[in-house]
């Protein structure tokens, strides 16, 4: 714990106050003790401050991540301004420093900021869109980082830590929100001891959803809009105990993203496709998926059908 005093300096003539005169506040108010919260991370693969550690780092606890409504990887850009988070079709693609970011899902291709969910590798764009649920904390690692965490690092690293369960005491939290455009989202988790000490189980869940918004002409009814969300994922820690020095933690989870999703709209000419016959062929996709339509003149977040293939 890092304690921070403040206080009041002077210099000057010895001189004694006037007849009458009270002395000021800042003269008699004690100084009062500011404290700075310690918290620990393991960006060097073992527990560490900090403030001691000699990394960039940016350490977000979980106080910090529920009081800015984080959730997702995306929202991480509020709490950490050096992160550069974009979506294309469900494949994300993060970037710190301006380095990374570029699309590359090709076979082979890899990003350029490692992301890690309790020390685990994630390797492809799409796992990265996942909610995130029941964290302890997120470090945000700036600059190279191959020397701990190999390749893929270039950009740097992201790791997210999840609670861990607890040997000693029981309790569990939920939650529940509703919003606009019938958006509704519902978080519950739940710690059991098993056995005082030695094993405990926690398990935790999510499930998250929104309808689109962006109105998908595709459907006349009005059904389908692009832009939605639906997310389920779950998650079961059980903790091991042997020996104060000796533990194990099983860990698994699921998650399960649906919807419509993101659609494409194609920028340029209104119907005109200068020195082509056709259009690109993932811009002719059957009418039910609803990608690739021209912007509708009258509504920019409204893609058309429409379109002059000639």
């Amino acid at each position: 714990m890092i304690t921070v005093r403040h206080g009041l300096f002077a210099c000057g003539r010895n001189r004694r106050p006037p007849v009458g005169a009270r002395p000021s506040a800042a003269q008699t108010a004690p100084s009062t003790p500011v404290t700075v919260a310690d918290v620990v991370v393991t960006a060097e693969h073992r527990a560490t401050s900090v403030q001691t550690t000699p990394i960039a780092i940016t350490a977000l606890t979980a106080q910090s991540l529920e009081r800015a409504n984080v959730d997702t990887v995306e929202r991480l850009v509020q709490l950490a301004p050096s992160i550069h988070y974009n979506d294309t079709i469900g494949e994300a693609f993060l970037s710190i420093r301006s380095v990374g970011g570029e699309p590359n899902v090709a076979v082979g291709g890899g990003p350029v900021v490692s992301f890690n969910v309790d020390g685990v590798y994630i390797a492809r764009p799409t796992s990265v869109s996942s909610i995130l649920f029941d964290v302890e904390r997120i470090e945000v690692l700036r600059g190279p980082q191959g020397t701990l965490y190999g390749r893929n690092s270039t950009g740097g690293a992201i790791n997210v830590i999840t609670k861990a369960p607890n040997f000693t005491e029981f309790g569990g939290t939920a939650d529940v929100m509703f919003g606009d455009y019938n958006a509704r989202r519902a978080r519950v988790a739940i710690n059991i001891p098993l056995i005082t000490d030695r094993v405990a189980l926690r398990v935790s869940g999510v499930s998250d959803s929104h309808d689109g918004y962006e109105k998908n002409l595709f459907y006349p009814n009005g059904t389908d809009d692009l832009g939605d969300l639906k997310v389920q994922a779950y998650r079961a820690e059980l903790g091991v105990r042997f020996t104060d020095q000796v533990d194990l933690t099983l860990r698994a989870d699921t998650t399960s993203r649906g919807g419509r999703g993101p659609g494409l709209q194609v920028q340029g000419p209104y119907g005109e496709y200068p020195g082509q016959l056709f259009p690109p062929a993932f811009l002719t996709a059957p009418a039910p998926f609803g990608y690739g339509a021209p912007p509708n003149p009258t509504g920019p977040s409204s893609p058309s059908r429409t379109w002059s293939p000639a």
